[in-house]
């Protein structure tokens, strides 16, 4: 078949056209491609920087959450002691006797509290006892009776009842449910019971204190620092109040006593040895150092004092009592916790009176003592 000058003009046009678009469709539509893709990239990337963006700018926000979220953490543990050991519920009962008029008799103690309580002189006995009469009772079995329950991040929760009866007037049974709700460690009442004598503003009833706690590695333990004991006398048969002290065979009138920051009681307590209702304490709280000052005027073992703690200060016609022989004065101090124990005194005693004053200075921190005796006027004689 011969071609014609036509046929042959069409086939160099489709000649040239092959040649022009065989290189885009080679090399041109890759590259398109390749483009495409790169701006699904840049538009994903594009996104993520965005929300990227976005978290950065709620960043504080967020942090800001995390904090708080720490601090409630904190603070709801901070409601709950790491353990209760028997101490728990002695303190109790003593701290509530002397903010609230109130009175808790009759209390009943778990099993678990009676067999800590025991000396290790009288178990010693009771197991020779048992040992004698074939007695084979596992007595262990006695020594936890405690709830227990495991929780969550390696906590233990426990819990512990203690049964009271009680007399109250109505107010201060009010503020007793108060005391309760308020209380620094965490516990609740159950099986209450109230009985009110109108005619005589009363209430009398019974109710269980279940206290709880979260134990744990981590949880600081439970640590009680026992308070000086300042009422009682080393002899039974012989009526007194306050301290006893061997030399002078006399106890102490007054006294003045600094505990740690967080004691159970109060770091400056001062009054009179034989005020069992504490109406002439003069107490605070302050973790520092403060001025106190007593003095004695009288005669003839009438005799009166005014003293002072801080900006606190009796009442001008001063605190009446009587005194055979020497006046007693006590200040029962205590260790210091740590640095940032800060609780000292500086005192000024004064005696005006016909008689000695016999001052004494008991369980002092060694290292860095609590006490400095500022100024002595009149007979003081010092132990």
């Amino acid at each position: 078949m011969k071609l014609t000058e036509k046929d042959k003009n069409l086939l160099l046009i489709l000649a040239v056209i092959a040649a022009f678009c065989l290189p885009l469709v080679l090399l041109v539509q890759p590259a398109m491609n390749k483009c495409e893709a790169l701006t699904r990239e840049i538009s994903e990337l594009q996104s993520r920087k965005s929300y990227l963006d976005q978290i950065v700018a709620a960043g504080s926000t967020y942090q800001e959450e995390a904090e708080n979220i720490a601090v409630k953490k904190e603070e709801l543990m901070n409601r709950f002691p790491s353990d209760i050991p028997q101490e728990a519920s002695l303190l109790f009962m003593d701290n509530t006797e002397k903010k609230l008029p109130i009175s808790l008799y009759q209390v009943g103690f778990g099993e678990d509290v009676a067999m800590q309580m025991t000396s290790a002189p009288t178990q010693e006995a009771i197991d020779q006892v048992e040992a004698d009469t074939g007695d084979v009772t596992d007595d262990s079995v006695y020594a936890d009776t405690t709830s227990q329950t495991a929780v969550t991040s390696g906590l233990t929760g426990i819990s512990t009842s203690t049964d009271f009866s009680y007399t109250a007037g109505y107010e201060e049974f009010k503020e007793f449910l108060d005391y309760i709700e308020n209380y620094n460690d965490r516990m609740v009442i159950t099986s209450l019971t109230a009985s009110y004598a109108m005619d005589m503003n009363q209430v009398n009833g019974n109710f269980t204190l279940i206290q709880y706690a979260l134990k744990g590695e981590d949880r600081n333990p439970v640590s009680f620092l026992e308070p000086e004991m300042i009422q009682g006398t080393n002899n039974i048969f012989t009526q007194a109040s306050g301290v006893f002290n061997e030399e002078t065979n006399q106890s102490a009138q007054f006294f003045l006593m600094l505990n740690q920051p967080d004691a159970d009681d109060e770091a400056f307590i001062m009054g009179q040895m034989s005020d069992v209702a504490e109406k002439t304490y003069l107490v605070n709280d302050e973790n520092k150092l403060q001025k106190a000052a007593i003095e004695f005027e009288g005669t003839d073992g009438e005799y009166t004092a005014y003293y002072s703690v801080g900006k606190e200060k009796t009442v001008k016609e001063g605190i009446p009592f009587t005194a055979d022989g020497q006046i007693g004065f006590e200040i029962l101090s205590s260790e210091r916790a740590d640095d940032k124990d800060k609780v000292s005194v500086q005192v000024d005693i004064v005696n005006n009176t016909d008689t000695i004053v016999y001052l004494s200075v008991q369980n002092d921190d060694e290292e860095n003592p609590r006490v400095t005796i500022k100024g002595k006027t009149g007979d003081i004689f010092t132990k």
